[in-house]
């Protein structure tokens, strides 16, 4: 709703005007006829209506009835009628007399605004009859109003709660008042689908009244844009890009530093190799809305680098409904086409494995003893030969690719909810799932450089990629909410699942061999997210609030049976025949577990104008990693019969072939494949939340954190156990304060804000153990001597908020770096990764954001929305004396981009849930490999997006939705020096969905 919106025109009227609204008893619009003297003019969908008469006194007639006279003069007059269902209930307000300053302010009118259940609302906007003042309610739902002396009618307008006028406020008084639901549906205005919460003028009026710096999403613009992943959705967001279309990079800092949080509680990540929860993981259709919080605040996790990315789940819905909707799409590169493939499983397309690539039996259970390799007789680790070819035998023969017809993808949500009312309280229930099954497909080039002579680059490897990947998406909501007067209690229990089924062959030149190669992979990947959630927040009493929750969550990936193979080209002919090198031939089990426990409490004391609040947290998580390499070894002379070598890989690796005398089955783990880790972490805070009379807020406060990690990484059955260990014990300090300053008007605001916070290496950046994704590409191992990183933040921004739903803002902020971690190279075969501490970063940027309503340029233009955020960055890290062979002594931070730009334009139907919307996404290049040894860094240009999305309210709650994406189909470039070392498109995409909705 936005009712406001009517009345901020007032303050734009000429003499002879009259304007108003005209709601129902429950504060929704109505659609009447209104005349005032002769003319007359028929509310619009928000209830407004404008008129110009002669000045004098004018009857006025509302539905034909009179409901008394208006006194009309140079100063614009007001009309605010309510019905309810039997009579009119008229304010008719005559204007100011001319002579009444308002410049002449001696005292003012505050007050909390609240719910039914006494919770704070904020974003209620408190109108002063007669006057241009306004204010708008805080967090904490407080206003401030500044007045010259006397007594004025104050109105409360709010989206979704039924308008409240208060008569007769006496300056100096503090009002308290309780705000409503409104209803849905009216005689004459019909809504077609629930109020989102989520809607983009509930998160500006947030916004506005918020302490922190800070952007949002919300569920109607997620839908509007047609995003699917809360990944996608976050790309809107100022300042953020998307890498791998699933880490977010915050202000353009690396994924490292952008932390997550559901419902407020740290989650644990599905991801060995990278420390930050992959957002793909969140279907947009379980989320209410998406918060970006950039400046610190003490009540937040001292792991805040970029910002804090926090995703809140749908809310328990107050009437019953259930909804479902059916996907269709696909690509211009794959849909349709043929595709990479091999042997699936049954279940498969549930991203379930079954079982069908574990180890057998036998298997399992004789590596759970000894690693699978040949005994000796001065030890008891192994097995005789003859048990090697029993349980080479009994590995599933399945290596061998094949092409696929590639079908259009397909997507499945429901969702249903509803509350009823109980001796205890009002009992709301929610529950949603989703699933989702898409193929895509690339071919692309890539090419990996070496410095030459005269220190000239050239190619070292060139090779051909084909991948075709199958991505399913699984996932469940359970939300359930008891509520009464003094205290609220929930529970949360949501399950995200992603799954990747990739089949991938390269082949080309590798410089080490002379000749070309070519590798083919399978690989299968489960990914699960799972967690619960159990709070409550109790009212103590009107000024005591004490909240408290513990959240369970349990992060896993499954990788079974990772299948390579490489197969080596004869050179001059166009024979391949398997390689004898250690990666000729692999089969990889690998299963992570992540558990993560969060207990925390707060307590939260209003004195005054003052908020002081203070909490406790307890984080442990714990990680075990289980990874068991297998290797077919080229043992007796079989191995290198030239013709069998020639062959198919399930020819080569049939049971006749399996022995001593041929290929033998052997274990290859190594030494570092294995680790377990833990963290232990103690947090306090305190912090205080000002909101003073002269229209300036301030939070400050500080929260000490203590942390303990430990990871040992270990050799597995080592008769002899020695672990390296690496331990990091932390405590700190985390100052902050923000200072707003609201200008008069209420309608600009100033922020200014500090921060300190730190960033602590991953489990994984703590072990050695190492990871590569190609033949000749860079492997990566982590840093036992890592240290945590401290940063120092500033933020400044001026905001604008004009209307309701319209905003602007520039803003600009810096960070200063000390010790950060940071990707550096060092010297080995491969020029491997690693992390170190490097001498100092910082990282400075502006950022502009704007959203513009036409409907005040024309009321043919009023349901035209436009939408767009910019950002600026420049960041330097200065590596000093690492011990690393990186070309550069000085660069951008990893990942960052200069610049990220994004427009919105959007039509919206005035009474339909039926829209158009394009879309505009362009981020500038950013480094994605480090040079070393005078080579250059690795520049990668993303291409632009863009996307049109539509939807149609076909009426009794169906709706269709149509999407194209990625219409110019702009390349992503990757550089090194002058050489361009990959060139891939993604191809236009194409989605179609209908949907279901019944009850409110």
């Amino acid at each position: 709703m936005v009712l406001s919106l009517a009345l901020w025109c007032l303050s734009m009227a000429h003499a002879g005007d009259v304007r108003g609204i005209v709601l129902d008893a429950s504060g929704a619009p109505m659609e009447v006829e209104v005349q005032v003297a002769e003319v007359s003019v028929r509310t619009d969908r928000w209830g407004a209506f404008s008129l110009t008469v002669d000045d004098g006194w004018a009857p006025v007639r509302i539905g034909g009835d009179a409901v008394g006279d208006v006194n009309v003069g140079p100063i614009p007059a007001e009309v605010i009628a309510t019905h309810d269902g039997s009579q009119w209930h008229v304010t008719l307000e005559a204007p100011l007399a001319p002579e009444v300053t308002m410049s002449a302010v001696i005292g003012e009118v505050s007050g909390q605004v609240t719910d039914e259940t006494g919770e704070p609302v904020a974003g209620i906007r408190v109108l002063v009859r007669g006057a241009t003042h306004e204010a708008v309610t805080n967090a904490a739902g407080r206003y401030v109003l500044a007045l010259p002396e006397g007594a004025w009618d104050l109105t409360f307008l709010g989206s979704g709660y039924a308008t409240v006028g208060e008569p007769g406020v006496q300056i100096g008084e503090t009002h308290d008042i309780t705000v409503v639901q409104a209803g849905l549906a009216l005689e004459a205005f019909t809504v077609t689908a629930p109020a989102v919460s989520g809607g983009t003028a509930d998160l500006l009026a947030e916004r506005q009244a918020s302490a922190t710096v800070g952007d949002a999403i919300g569920a109607e613009q997620m839908a509007r844009s047609g995003d699917t992943t809360a990944a996608s959705a976050l790309q809107r967001v100022t300042g953020l890009t998307v890498v791998g279309g699933k880490y977010v990079y915050v202000r353009g800092l690396g994924e490292r530093y952008a932390a997550t949080l559901l419902d407020g509680t740290s989650l644990p990540s599905p991801e060995p190799e990278r420390r930050v929860v992959p957002l793909d993981l969140f279907p947009t259709g379980m989320l209410e809305r998406v918060v970006v919080q950039k400046s610190y605040s003490p009540d937040m996790p001292g792991e805040f680098g970029g910002g804090m990315v926090s995703l809140d789940t749908r809310r328990v819905p107050q009437t019953p409904f259930f909804q479902a909707s059916l996907s269709t799409g696909g690509d211009s590169i794959g849909t349709f086409q043929r595709g990479l493939g091999y042997a699936s499983g049954p279940t498969d397309f549930l991203g379930v494995d079954g079982g069908w690539r574990a180890l057998p039996d036998n298997v399992a259970t004789a590596s759970n003893s000894s690693p699978l390799e040949e005994g000796d007789r001065f030890s008891d680790r192994g097995y005789s030969a003859e048990k090697l070819e029993e349980y080479g035998k009994s590995m599933a023969n399945r290596w061998d690719l094949s092409d696929r017809f590639l079908l259009p993808d397909m997507g499945l949500t429901a969702s249903g909810g509803t509350a009823v009312d109980t001796p205890l309280g009002t009992l709301g229930v929610l529950a949603g799932g989703t699933w989702s099954h898409a193929w895509n497909h690339d071919v692309t080039n890539r090419q990996y450089i070496i410095v030459g002579g005269e220190d000239d680059i050239e190619v070292a490897h060139n090779y051909d990629f084909t991948t075709t990947t199958r991505d399913v998406r699984l996932g469940g909501l359970l939300s359930v909410t008891l509520k009464n007067d003094r205290v609220t209690w929930s529970l949360t229990s949501l399950v995200a699942r992603a799954t990747d089924d990739e089949a991938r062959i390269y082949e080309g030149l590798n410089r080490d061999v002379g000749g070309d190669i070519r590798v083919s992979r399978m690989r299968y990947v489960e990914r699960q997210l799972w967690t619960n959630k159990l709070g409550a927040e109790h009212r103590v009493s009107d000024a005591t609030t004490v909240s408290w929750r513990y959240a369970l969550s349990r992060a896993t990936r499954i990788e079974p049976d990772r299948r390579e193979l490489r197969y080596d080209n004869e050179l001059g002919t166009d024979v391949w025949r398997l390689s004898d090198r250690p990666e000729g031939n692999q089969r990889v089990f690998s299963g992570l577990a992540d558990w993560g426990h969060d207990l925390g409490g707060s307590v939260a004391v209003e004195v005054g104008d003052v908020t002081l609040s203070g909490g406790l947290q307890a984080v442990l998580k714990s990680r075990s990693v289980d990874t068991r390499r297998f290797k077919f070894l080229h043992k007796g002379p079989g191995s290198r019969d030239q013709d069998l070598l020639a062959q198919n890989a399930e020819t080569i690796f049939a049971a006749e072939n399996i022995g001593s005398d041929a290929f033998q089955f052997e274990e290859i783990t190594r030494a570092t494949d294995n680790y377990t880790a833990s963290q232990r972490l103690g947090a306090a805070y305190l912090m205080a939340n000002a909101d003073l009379s002269t229209g300036t807020r301030i939070l400050m406060g500080a929260r000490i954190e203590s942390s303990q990690q430990v990871v040992e990484t270990f050799a597995l059955f080592d008769p002899d156990p020695s672990p390296i260990r690496a331990e990091l014990s932390t405590v700190d300090l985390l100052p902050a304060l923000t200072v707003t300053q609201s200008l008069p008007g209420d309608t600009v605001q100033i922020r200014a804000g500090y921060g300190r916070t730190v960033n602590r290496p991953d489990f994984r950046e703590l072990s050695p153990a190492t990871f590569n994704d190609v033949t000749g590409g860079r492997q990566t191992f982590g840093n036992a001597d890592l240290d945590r990183a401290r940063i120092d933040h500033l933020d400044l921004r001026a905001e604008w908020y004009p209307t309701e739903g319209e905003s602007f803002s520039i803003g600009g902020f810096a960070k200063r770096f000390i010790d950060p971690i940071e990707q550096v190279v060092v010297v080995s075969a491969q020029h491997s990764v690693t992390y170190d501490n490097v001498d100092g970063a910082n990282n400075v940027g502006i950022e502009l954001e704007g959203r513009k309503n036409f409907g005040m340029i024309s009321p043919a233009m009023e349901s035209v929305t436009l939408s767009g955020n910019l950002a600026l960055i420049r960041s330097r890290v200065t590596l000093g004396d690492t011990g690393g062979i990186e070309t550069s002594s000085e660069r951008a931070l990893q990942g960052q981009s200069p610049y990220a730009l994004n427009i919105q334009l959007g039509w919206a139907h005035p009474e339909r849930v039926s829209s158009i919307t394009a879309l505009v996404n362009l981020v500038g290049p950013r480094i994605t490999e480090v040079g070393a040894l005078g080579a250059p860094d690795a520049i990668e240009q993303p291409g632009a997006q863009v996307s049109l999305i539509g939807r149609v309210d076909l009426g009794t709650g169906w709706g269709l939705s149509i999407k194209g994406q990625n219409l110019l189909n702009t390349p992503t470039i990757r550089r090194q020096g002058g050489i361009v070392t990959a060139r891939e498109v993604d191809g236009v995409g194409f989605g179609l969905g209908v949907s279901k909705r019944f009850g409110q």
